[in-house]
């Protein structure tokens, strides 16, 4: 009824009857309606005539209000456009709450008094409230415009435009946030742009409160923690977790932003895939994909300053809540700056934020895949690690059977067999040295040239006797007769006497194995000689592979240095005589004791590669079949340290040379730099990642014989043992497996409880690799590989579980998501106790 104390003109022309039933009818096109609603603002009587025209139609009775027609429609609630009789008649948009339950009541009160306390031109005023019958109602203002997204796509064309009303509403926005006020359903469709391109923003039903100053209807809960409510397509990843992934506050309305923006730049485009998937439909799909994924950010290298653009997405669009831009009015800044030519302050994350957003993405949406990528990572590191460091792993050769026992256990201290190895070696400095001995002792001829020196080799066999070393090595040749053999032979003999052994270097052999060794040492040593062939490999390509022995086309099999050695450890009183079948991966150790006499006892060694030579090579010639072993090698610097002058042994006292060489084993070798006209006895090796140049042979001779002292080989140098690295593996595994029943104690849940598991897990892997690297023992080699394949991925799980756990309870209270129905762009709850829709889009 319209109230008597109100006056109006009536001098206007009045429309016909059919016109304003037109009006009320919907039926007039937008000119003539505009031209009724002009006169029906002057004119009582029309007035009064539409008021009784929409009392034959089925509308609300609200007192002062004169419903014209419907303009919307949810679940809950109906929205008319109407006449609201005050001291001059304007037009309204008239909300009516139909039915609906407690929560929908509580809302609908809670979106009355933030629209009667927020004073902003951008956003609908509430004017009055109250009920009708069984009806709740509110009046606003009512709004003759399109939705922003119409909008958008019928009334502006240019991009510079489109950011012009984007920025409008973004100030829209920032008024809200000045109230208090989260709207937390912004969408295009609860934005309408005027005729005069100004925003409104409608709807605050599910708005979240701030300021502690509202009514305390007002300031009621209307959502529990861990219910998801929004509009899917723009809901944030802490929406879309019920509060569980971090605060809803003004940056929840900056995500909705960024995603506005997103589609005006992309002219419709969407940060994630809305397909649906074989076990979800569309919406579903939509759910899980924005908590679990991060969005697709464009590359808009088409857009002049497209880099600013892109930047201020990556802002509003991050996941982390303190990296998101702060507020609407920042954002709007920077919209402006844009639009201006200007540079924007919003400035992309660096590359460490970056990878660490991709990182915590994959542990929530990848947690198996990930556990899988560490435990491959464990079995590479480990696996690296021996290539790298040059850890030897070594499979245990043939158990040595023979009278000699254990071959190493002669010559092996703490260290193992290199620590019995002592080197004697001929540097530059041995030479003077020599001369002068030679000159005090009354040796004649002795000069520069090693090849004079037979006598003093002599002398210095006779000082060793006398100390009772476990083997004297020469790794040097003596091919031709020279003044001094006599003297040499003898010293031969005194170790030989003395129950040491002696092998002799072999460069070269004859067709029948003859060895090329003067004939004044061969003829009266007899049978009692030891030799063994000297030939070289390509420490670069073949790094650690020794060849043991060569065998002829007439099946005379000729033994390395190394071999001949080992067998004199094992039985000093008997010859080496090697059978090798054709190609066999093996050979026995036969010992000779005269007279075609065998030892009973026997030894298998083990070779890792068998092959014809293809070329003459020193004493191999191109038909020979080679057997190579493959040991461990040890760094240059490390040998150094058992290295003794050949000087000093020669000429210190009876006490020192005792410390020095008793019960070791003595390899004499050429530590003679290189230079102009002398090669040298050097070689480029390559030790683990890293190729060293100039290193003595006789340090590679010394690496084969503690190899066989040892009785280890590798069977590789490339790749830890099956059965180590599927061992590895498992305990991997185990270590991924622990971190998510730990990570579920609450009384790890504290960042400085995380941070000190961190630290308690990282150090033991730390210092397990570090052993694995340092260490020689197989026993503390593979306790550091557990000890790493355990914490390792351990430490690395357990950031991908404290990861997921920030998600755990929204991830528990969302599983209603199996009973929703509703489309990607309606406001919808999912409740802890049911999933419900608030209402259909207007």
């Amino acid at each position: 009824m319209v109230r008597e104390t109100v006056t109006i003109q009536t001098n206007l022309a009045c429309p016909e009857d059919a016109k304003l039933g037109g009006y009320v009818a919907s039926t007039l096109d937008p000119r003539a309606a505009a031209e009724v609603e002009e006169h029906l603002a002057e004119c009582g009587a029309c007035l009064g005539r539409i008021m009784e025209l929409g009392k034959r139609s089925l509308t609300p009775n609200i007192p002062d209000c004169c419903v014209v027609n419907e303009v919307g429609r949810g679940r809950f609630g109906v929205v008319y456009k109407a006449w609201w009789l005050t001291e001059k008649p304007r037009l309204v948009a008239l909300k009516v709450l139909s039915c609906g339950g407690g929560m929908e009541e509580d809302r609908f009160e809670r979106e009355i008094a933030v629209l009667k306390r927020i004073d902003s031109p951008r956003i609908v005023k509430c004017h009055a409230s109250g009920s009708a019958g069984d009806a709740r109602y509110y009046i606003m203002d009512f709004v003759e415009g399109m939705h922003l997204d119409e909008y958008l796509a019928t009334r502006t064309y240019y991009l510079s435009s489109k950011l012009a009303v984007f920025l409008r509403v973004c100030r829209a926005v920032a008024d809200a946030h000045a109230s208090g006020v989260i709207h937390r359903d912004l969408k295009p469709r609860n934005i309408l742009i005027d005729a005069a391109g100004q925003p409104h923003i409608l709807d605050f039903g599910i708005c979240a409160l701030e300021k502690p100053d509202w009514s305390s209807g007002a300031n009621g809960a209307i959502t529990h923690p861990g219910d998801v409510i929004g509009t899917l397509k723009y809901m944030s990843p802490e929406q879309a977790w019920g509060g569980a992934a971090g605060p809803i506050d003004e940056r929840t309305d900056i995500w909705a932003l960024g995603v506005m923006l997103y589609e005006i730049v992309t002219d419709g485009g969407y940060p994630y895939s809305l397909a649906s998937t074989r076990e979800k439909p569309a919406h579903e799909a939509l759910l899980e994909r924005i908590r679990r994924e991060l969005p697709r950010l464009p590359r808009l290298d088409s857009i002049p300053r497209g880099r600013d653009l892109e930047a201020l997405l990556e802002r509003c669009l991050a996941w982390e809540l303190d990296h998101r831009i702060s507020s609407a009015d920042r954002l709007a800044d920077d919209i402006e700056r844009y639009r201006q030519g200007q540079r924007t302050k919003t400035r992309p994350f660096w590359i460490p934020h970056r990878v660490r957003r991709l990182a915590v993405g994959a542990a929530i949406r990848s947690r198996w895949a990930i556990f899988a990528a560490f435990v491959a990572m464990v079995g590479m590191v480990l696996s690296a690690t021996t290539i790298i460091f040059d850890v030897g792993w070594f499979v245990t050769g043939g158990e040595f059977q023979g009278r000699g026992g254990s071959p190493g256990a002669a010559v092996v201290g703490q260290g193992g067999a290199r620590d019995g190895i002592l080197v004697a070696g001929i540097s530059d400095a041995t030479i003077s040295a020599v001369i002068a001995y030679a000159a005090a002792e009354g040796i004649p001829g002795v000069n520069g040239n090693l090849k004079t020196w037979r006598a003093v080799n002599g002398r210095f066999m006779a000082r060793l006797a006398e100390v009772g070393p476990r083997g004297v090595a020469w790794d040097y040749y003596f091919p031709s007769a020279r003044p001094g053999d006599d003297e040499f032979v003898a010293g031969l003999r005194r170790l030989d006497d003395a129950g040491v052994p002696v092998v002799l270097g072999v460069g070269m052999y004859e067709e029948d194995g003859t060895p090329q060794i003067s004939p004044d040492i061969v003829g009266p040593m007899g049978d009692r000689l030891r030799h063994g062939a000297l030939v070289a490999r390509d420490m670069v390509e073949r790094p650690g592979e020794f060849v043991l022995a060569f065998r002829r086309d007439d099946e005379t099999v000729i033994p390395s240095l190394a071999l001949a050695m080992l067998a004199g450890v094992l039985h000093q009183g008997a010859h080496l005589d090697l059978d090798w079948p054709d190609r066999s991966q093996s050979a026995h150790m036969l010992y000779q004791i005269g007279g075609g006499a065998y030892l009973r006892e026997r030894d298998e060694i083990d070779f890792t590669k068998v092959f014809k030579a293809g070329r003459d090579d020193q004493a191999v010639r191109a038909d020979d079949l080679l057997a190579c072993s493959t040991f461990s090698l040890e760094r240059p610097e490390r040998w150094v340290q058992r290295t003794v002058p050949y000087e000093t042994l020669l000429t210190c006292g009876d006490d020192e040379l005792r410390a020095l060489a008793a019960s070791k084993l003595i390899l004499v070798g050429d530590l003679r730099t290189p230079r102009a006209g002398f090669a040298g006895d050097r070689h480029r090796v390559r030790y683990g990642a890293s190729i060293v140049e100039s290193v003595p042979g006789c340090y590679l001779m010394a690496d084969a014989l503690a190899g066989l002292l040892d009785r280890r080989y590798m069977r590789s140098l490339r790749f830890l043992p099956t059965t180590t690295l599927a061992g590895m593996l498992l305990v991997a595994t185990c270590g991924c497996l622990v971190s998510i029943q730990l990570a579920r104690f609450k009384a790890i849940a504290p960042v400085r409880v995380r941070h000190a598991l961190f630290a308690l897990s990282a150090v033991p892997a730390i210092a397990g690799l570090a052993v694995v690297v340092a260490t020689t023992s197989h026993v503390a080699v593979h306790t550091g590989m557990v000890g790493f394949a355990l914490f390792a991925p351990l430490t690395g799980s357990m950031w991908v579980e404290f990861a997921r756990n920030r998600h755990r309870i929204g991830e528990r209270r969302g599983r209603g998501t199996d009973i929703l129905g509703f489309g990607l762009s309606n406001t919808i709850t999912l409740a802890r106790r049911q999933a419900r829709s608030l209402r259909e889009t207007r």
